[in-house]
């Protein structure tokens, strides 16, 4: 599947190659059954926004995880020792041929997947990171589009785009934010 992400009506919306999220996805599940391989473990933080450890992890180039593209990730734990919030990051080579760098974080409600594409993949609305929310069972609930500061959005005070998406995953509703968080432009 390498097209784009098109929400039907929406023509000038471009989005993020399924593929690329897909095999960053992949990563993240290798990244976590390898993590006792990693090179060096510390914990950066033993009270996090969550209540529990903070935990980097760097990968060296013989580690699984870094042939596959990870550099480095980073753990939020909660005071159960459930992981709330993981952030990965890609080595240049594989963030070069991928056009991507990705964090993912875990709610209690569902699952927020951000991903942050190079200055080469921004698109001519230059956007500069698309978080996707997703309930629990893994429906598309909502996708924001973050906008960079010269992006001819942003410069008819568009912060970002939200679209809400029905359980069929069709798109029910957009919205264009300023950086206030109030809605501007026609809906």
């Amino acid at each position: 599947m390498n097209s784009y992400y098109k929400v039907k009506g929406l023509g000038i919306l471009k989005g993020v190659n399924m593929n690329k999220i897909a095999y960053l996805t992949m990563m993240f599940f290798l990244c976590i059954t390898t993590a006792a391989l990693a090179e060096t473990e510390v914990v950066i933080s033993k009270k996090n926004r969550f209540g529990g450890i903070t935990k980097k992890t760097k990968y060296s180039e013989q580690d699984d995880s870094y042939k596959a593209g990870i550099k480095q990730t980073i753990d939020y734990y909660d005071s159960h020792r459930n992981r709330r919030k993981i952030e990965i990051y890609t080595s240049r080579s594989h963030s070069q041929k991928l056009d991507l760098d990705m964090i993912i974080h875990y709610k209690s409600t569902g699952r927020v997947l951000e991903v942050y594409p190079t200055d080469k993949e921004m698109g001519r609305e230059k956007i500069s990171k698309l978080v996707s929310h997703y309930s629990k069972n893994d429906k598309l609930q909502k996708r924001e589009y973050y906008f960079t500061k010269d992006s001819p959005v942003s410069k008819l005070g568009v912060d970002k785009r939200v679209i809400y998406y029905d359980a069929a995953g069709g798109a029910t509703r957009v919205e264009h934010i300023d950086k206030y968080g109030k809605r501007v432009m026609p809906q």
